[in-house]
């Protein structure tokens, strides 16, 4: 039976789908794919997209996001022909929530305060494929508090710090030495750990602004125990998992009086992630290399307001793969390049309260697989998600 991936979210980097780590979705800019995310100023969004923005904020604010997101993941099995159903559904749906709240303190700071995700990823395989004694399924989640504090230099800047505090948990039926018996581990680890960002944003005119948002790396070591399926075995284990740093640096430029360009560019530090290891009893395991390049991704979109209430949105974003050998892929995490289109409105209510609607299309590529290990795994995925969702900002005049 496939796990709903439950999350509070993003970036993240970070929102999760199955075997993908999805981070930009964190910025919570969906309509346009991700386009205009650290430069737009519009609601208590900021805070968590790009602080320095708050500055722009008349009124204390709060925001709300409640959201979906389908992934379809489909391996299909090379291993063994006689042995597999070739075809492996892995898919799953998860339910989405976070909260912003954004807040001025005087004419020079305000202060605000994001509970959100960085990312994270899910995959359920079963166990009727060949990487089965191995790993059957996996989730990782991170959940993230992110209090901050802008400062308005002149009317042009804004400078802000934020501090994260972030709890990683994990679970997953696996064997990550593949003879400890006829079961493998039901297996679960957490951590938190504390890392920082620092943003800032420019306003050339009433027309331009950009904005850039710098989120540290933050190493988690995720520390539990996993049981033998059976009850026969009990064994201590550690997992390190990483959010690597990354840049955002985006814009919003003032075509007419009805439409906007945005546009964002994003680094990711993924070459960090040498490779998977977990610790079982003490001693580590190096299951694969995971050799990954950094990450970057471009994304451009558009605003057009159709009238003082309603104002369509979209872009499109290119993301490129860390990983394009199929030796060095992994079952619990098959990535490869991503292209997404984003489609949404925002409708104004009244001078309180604001509505946007997203809807995006997520191509997650369709990475092959030559494990060669313990159990070797041979095969390729064809992989998408839908994420739809509805944002509510209210504001306290």
């Amino acid at each position: 039976m496939k796990k709903p991936l439950l999350a509070l979210l993003l970036s993240s980097p970070n929102v999760f789908a199955a075997g993908h780590m999805l981070p930009e979705l964190g910025s919570l800019n969906a309509s346009t794919a991700g386009a205009g995310s650290a430069a737009l100023a519009e609601s208590a969004l900021t805070s968590w997209t790009n602080p320095a923005a708050m500055s722009e904020l008349e009124t204390t604010q709060l925001s709300t996001n409640l959201a979906a997101l389908a992934t379809d993941v489909k391996f299909t099995d090379y291993t063994d022909k006689q042995e597999v159903d070739r075809r492996i559904d892995a898919g799953s749906t998860a339910p989405i929530a976070s909260l912003y709240f954004v807040t001025p303190i005087n004419d020079k700071f305000h202060a605000g305060l994001a509970f959100a995700s960085q990312g994270g990823t899910g995959i359920d395989y079963g166990d009727n494929f060949s990487g089965a004694r191995l790993l059957q399924d996996v989730e990782f989640m991170t959940l993230q508090l992110m209090p901050s504090i802008s400062y308005k230099v002149n009317q042009k800047l804004a400078i802000a710090a934020s501090v994260n505090l972030e709890y990683l948990t994990a679970n997953g039926t696996l064997d990550p030495i593949a003879n400890i018996g006829s079961s493998v581990l039901d297996a679960e680890a957490d951590d938190f750990t504390v890392g920082y960002s620092l943003s800032a944003f420019y306003k050339f005119n009433d027309k331009h602004r950009i904005g850039m948002l710098y989120r540290s790396e933050i190493d988690h070591y995720g520390e539990g125990h996993g049981e033998q399926s059976d009850g026969d075995l009990n064994l201590d284990v550690g997992l390190k998992f990483t959010m690597p740093q990354h840049l955002q640096m985006s814009g919003v430029h003032q075509v007419d009086r009805r439409w906007d360009m945005l546009w964002s560019v994003t680094w990711y530090d993924f070459s960090t992630w040498k490779d998977l290891t977990i610790d079982v009893n003490g001693n580590p395991i190096k299951i694969v290399d995971r050799n990954f390049d950094d990450i970057w991704t471009f994304a451009i979109g558009t605003h057009f307001q159709l009238n003082k209430q309603w104002r369509l949105e979209s872009g499109v974003s290119y993301e490129t793969s860390p990983q394009d050998d199929a030796q060095h892929q992994y079952i619990d995490l098959p990535v490869g390049s991503t292209r997404r289109l984003g489609l949404g409105f925002t409708y104004t209510v009244n001078p309180q309260w604001t509505l946007r609607g997203y809807y995006d299309y997520i191509d997650l590529d369709t990475p092959k697989i030559d494990y060669q290990g313990l159990v070797n795994i041979s095969g390729q995925y064809d992989n998408s998600a839908h994420y739809v969702g509805l944002q509510v900002n209210y504001s306290f005049l």
